[in-house]
C-alpha cells in the first residue's frame, strides 16, 4: 500500500453526520473575521465541500461578487450545488484538484489573476501530495496585492488519535507512514513554505479548538480515516481497526461529569454538555498577500 491523494474520498452524508462542526458560525466566524469579505469582491474557495462557507461567503459579497467553488469530490459537489439552487443562489462550482496547477492552466486559463481573495477552510491538510502546487495555484488566481486567507490542520492536530491509528495499524504488520493522509505543518515551516513561492505571509499561528463531535469517535474514524488510511481494507477488517482505536482514544477523548478522567460512558442518560466525544484540533490559520 501506499500513500494516494484523499480528496475525493469524503462522504457528504457523513461529514454533515458526523463533522458538522466544520462549518459551525463558533468554529467559522474566525476565518470569516480574517476573510473580511467586501461587496462586489472576486473570491474563490479552494476545497469547497458541500458549500455551507461558500454560500455564506456569496451573501457577504452581494450579488455584485463573484464566488466559485472548487472541490475534487463529485458527491461533495452535488450537494453544494443542490443547496445553492435550493437557496437560488448564483454560485459557479467547479471539480478539480488543487494540487494539479497544470490542470487550471491549460483547462481554466480565465481564472489567471482573477481573483481579489482565495479562501480556504479544512481543506489543505488533505494535500500532502503536492502542498507547493497548491501554493503556486494560489497565487496564480489571486490579483496583485491580492490576498490568500487560510484554516486547516496544523502540527498537533487531533493528537493521540493519529498515533493510536499508526499502534494498531502496526499491530498488523502495515506500515502507517506511506498511507498517512495528514498534512500537519507548523507555522514556521508554512510561512517558509509561502515565501519561497512567492507570497508575503501575515500572521501565522496556530491555535488549539477543543473540539465536542456531534456523534462520536467512531463516527469521526468512519469519516476522515476509514476512506483514507484504510481505504485499501475490507469493511471487517476496518471496523475492527476502528473499534480498537476508538478504545485506545477512551481515556484521553472521552469526558463524563458523572466518570471524570476515566474515559467510561455514564450508566445515565447525561446531556451533551456533561458527557460525550471531544477531539483536540489544532489550526494552522493565517493571510498571505500576493505582491
Amino acid at each position: 500500500m501506499s500513500y494516494t491523494s484523499n480528496l475525493t474520498n469524503h462522504n457528504p452524508t457523513k461529514y454533515q453526520t458526523n463533522a458538522s462542526f466544520v462549518y459551525s458560525s463558533q468554529n467559522s466566524s474566525p476565518i470569516f473575521e480574517l476573510l473580511d469579505a467586501k461587496k462586489g469582491e472576486k473570491i474563490i474557495d479552494l476545497g469547497c465541500g458541500t458549500g455551507e462557507l461558500t454560500i455564506q461567503i456569496k451573501d457577504l459579497i452581494g450579488d455584485e461578487g463573484e464566488i466559485i467553488g472548487i472541490d475534487s469530490n463529485e458527491s461533495m459537489l452535488k450537494s453544494a450545488k443542490e443547496s445553492t439552487l435550493s437557496l437560488n443562489k448564483k454560485i459557479n462550482y467547479l471539480k478539480a484538484d488543487i494540487q494539479d496547477f497544470d490542470f487550471f492552466k491549460l483547462n481554466y486559463p480565465e481564472l489567471k489573476g482573477k481573483f481579489d481573495k482565495v479562501f480556504t477552510s479544512a481543506t489543505l491538510h488533505w494535500c500532502k501530495s503536492n502542498p507547493i502546487n497548491v501554493i503556486k495555484l494560489i497565487k496564480w488566481l489571486l490579483n496583485s496585492n491580492g490576498k490568500f486567507i487560510f484554516e486547516f490542520g496544523g502540527f498537533g492536530n487531533v493528537v493521540g488519535i493519529r498515533s493510536a491509528i499508526h499502534q494498531v495499524l502496526r499491530t498488523r504488520n502495515i506500515d502507517p507512514i506511506p498511507i498517512d493522509p495528514w498534512y500537519f505543518p507548523t507555522d514556521k515551516q508554512y510561512e517558509k513554505l509561502l515565501k519561497s513561492n512567492g507570497l508575503t505571509p501575515g500572521l501565522i499561528k496556530l491555535f488549539p479548538r477543543p473540539t465536542a463531535l456531534p456523534t462520536n469517535l467512531k463516527g469521526w474514524l468512519g469519516t476522515f480515516a476509514r476512506n483514507s488510511f484504510l481505504s485499501n481494507l475490507s469493511d471487517q477488517d476496518s471496523d475492527e481497526i476502528l473499534n480498537q482505536v476508538v478504545e485506545i482514544c477512551r481515556i484521553d477523548n472521552y469526558w463524563s461529569n458523572e466518570n471524570p478522567g476515566i474515559g467510561i460512558k455514564s450508566i445515565n442518560n447525561l446531556s451533551k454538555d456533561e458527557e460525550g466525544w471531544e477531539v483536540m484540533y489544532v489550526r494552522l490559520r493565517g493571510s498571505a498577500i500576493n505582491s
